[in-house]
C-alpha cells in the first residue's frame, strides 16, 4: 500500500490535511468516509465531487483505525529494558520482553475489549480501563500503550510492538477489525479462541498435574520399600524388640533419602522443561508439532480466522490485495500463516480476490471457485461467511476428537505407570520376605 495525501472537510467544513496508508485513492476516499471526512483532494489531484470552497485549513488528527504516517513533533521513547534475541520471530529480530497473556486473561481481556469496544469505549481508553484489573506485571505496559494509541498509533501497532505479549496474529485480527469497523467482533473472535484453546488444554493440564505426583509417588515408594525392608530385617534379627516407627524412620534417613531427593529433583526437572517449551522462543516448534499432530484442526481453526479477515476487510471496501495479506497474518498457527505470506508473495493491485486466494494456498479449489462466481455475482463477503462457518464446524469436529484422544492417552498412560510401579514394589516386598525367610 502506499501513502497518500489528502485534504478533505470535516463535519463543521473545516479543512483537515495528512497522510495515510492506503491502497488507491478510491480506498483512502472510503476510509475517510468512516471517519466522518469528505475527500477534497487526494495527492494533490482535486476531486470531481470537491465542493468549490473551502472553509479555514487545520491539520486531521490522526485516527486510530487507519495506518497514520506521524506528522507530529517525535516524542521520546520511554526507558525499557535491553532487548534480547527471539530467533523464531520471523517479523522482527529483537523483541523487547512483555509479560505473557495466560489464557484465564487472555479470556478476560479479548471478552473485556469486545463488550467495552461495542459499548462505545475504544482506543486508549480501552487500555485505561482494562489495565488496574489485570495483574500488576501489565500496568507499565499497558500505560506505555495507552500513550501510544493517545499520540495516533491504532491498537494494532501498539500490539506489534509487544509480539510476546499479542502474538502476530493477534495483532492482525486486531487490525481487519480497524479497518473493517468490527474491532468488537475481531475481539470476541480472540476471546472464542482462547477459551477453546482452554478446553484443548484440560486433558493436558491434568497430565502435567498427575504424572508428576505419580512419579514422585513411585520412586519415594522404592525408597519406602527399601526402608520397610531393611527394617523388617531389623526387626527379625532383634526379635521383635525394635521400635517400629523409630526403626522405620532410621532406615528411611539412612538408605531412603536419596530417593525421596532423586523423587523431588524429578519434579523439578519436568516442570522446568514444560515451562520451558511453553516459552515464546519455542513457539515455532509448538506450532509444528501442533500442525503435525492436529494437522486438519490446524488448518480449520486457520481457515475459519482467514476467512472472517477476509470478509471483513472486503465488506469495507479494502483493495484486495491488501484484505489477503491483512488476513493472511490473522491465521494463529505461524507455520500455516508464514507459508500463505510467502505464497502470496508480491502481488499487482490489478489481481482479483480469487488469484490471490488461489496462489496462497490457504482455500481449497472449490472454494476458489465459490469467490470467483461471487466476483462476478457481488457477494463475496456473503461467501467468505458461509465458507467460515463451514470451516468454524469442522474445527468443533477436529478439536473434539483431539480432545478425546488426548485424555485416552494420557489417561490409558497413567495407569499403565501406576501398574508398572505397583508391580515393582510388590515385588521388591515379596522379594525382600523371600529372603528373610531363606535367611532363617
Amino acid at each position: 500500500m502506499a501513502f497518500l495525501k489528502f485534504e478533505a472537510l470535516d463535519q463543521n467544513g473545516k479543512v483537515v490535511s495528512g497522510t495515510l496508508q492506503a491502497g488507491t485513492p478510491a480506498e483512502l476516499e472510503i476510509i475517510l468516509g468512516r471517519q466522518g471526512l469528505r475527500a477534497v483532494s487526494i495527492d494533490g489531484n482535486r476531486l470531481a465531487n470537491a465542493p468549490a470552497q473551502v472553509a479555514q485549513r487545520t491539520q486531521m488528527p490522526r485516527p486510530t483505525n487507519v495506518n497514520p504516517v506521524a506528522t507530529r513533533k517525535p516524542q521520546p521513547a520511554p526507558v525499557q529494558a535491553q532487548p534480547q534475541a527471539i530467533p523464531n520471530n520471523p517479523q522482527q529480530s529483537f523483541v523487547t520482553p512483555t509479560p505473557t497473556l495466560s489464557i484465564k486473561n487472555q479470556i478476560f481481556f479479548y471478552s473485556q475489549c469486545s463488550s467495552l469496544f461495542n459499548s462505545g469505549v475504544g482506543g486508549a481508553q480501552l487500555f485505561q480501563t482494562l489495565g488496574p484489573q489485570l495483574p500488576d506485571k501489565f500496568h507499565p505496559m499497558f500505560k506505555e500503550m495507552e500513550q501510544e494509541i493517545s499520540n495516533g498509533s491504532t491498537i494494532a501497532d501498539a500490539m506489534d510492538k509487544r509480539p510476546i505479549t499479542f502474538t502476530p496474529d493477534v495483532a492482525s485480527t486486531v487490525r481487519a477489525g480497524e479497518m473493517s469497523g468490527q474491532l468488537g467482533v475481531a475481539f470476541a473472535h480472540l476471546s472464542n479462541t482462547a477459551a477453546r484453546t482452554k478446553a484443548l488444554n484440560l486433558p493436558l493440564y491434568y497430565f502435567f498435574f498427575m504424572f508428576p505426583l505419580l512419579l514422585m509417588c513411585g520412586i519415594g515408594g522404592i525408597g519406602l520399600q527399601i526402608a520397610s525392608n531393611s527394617t523388617i530385617k531389623r526387626q527379625d534379627e532383634a526379635g521383635g524388640h525394635l521400635p517400629p516407627v523409630g526403626t522405620l524412620l532410621e532406615e528411611m534417613g539412612s538408605k531412603g533419602w536419596p530417593y525421596f531427593l532423586a523423587a523431588l529433583a524429578t519434579i523439578f526437572v519436568f516442570y522446568a522443561v514444560v515451562r520451558t517449551i511453553y516459552n515464546y522462543r519455542f513457539r515455532r516448534l509448538r506450532h509444528d508439532t501442533g500442525l503435525k499432530v492436529g494437522p486438519k484442526r490446524a488448518r480449520s481453526e486457520g481457515l475459519e480466522r482467514f476467512s472472517w479477515a477476509l470478509s471483513a476487510t472486503t465488506r469495507a471496501g479494502i483493495s484486495p490485495a491488501s484484505a489477503v495479506r491483512t488476513a493472511a497474518g490473522s491465521i494463529p498457527n505461524m507455520i500455516l500463516r508464514e507459508k500463505a505470506l510467502a505464497a502470496i508473495g508480491n502481488v499487482r493491485e490489478n489481481e482479483s480476490l480469487a488469484q490471490l486466494l488461489m496462489r496462497s494456498g490457504m482455500l481449497e479449489q472449490q472454494q476458489v471457485y465459490m469467490i470467483q462466481n461471487s466476483e462476478i455475482s457481488g457477494d463475496v463477503p456473503g461467501t467468505l461467511d458461509s465458507i467460515m462457518r463451514s470451516e468454524e464446524m469442522n474445527y468443533e469436529g477436529h478439536t473434539s476428537r483431539l480432545r478425546l484422544t488426548t485424555s485416552a492417552v494420557t489417561t490409558i498412560f497413567m495407569s499403565l505407570f501406576t501398574l508398572v510401579m505397583v508391580a515393582y514394589l510388590f515385588t521388591m516386598y515379596a522379594s525382600g520376605l523371600i529372603k528373610m525367610i531363606l535367611a532363617q
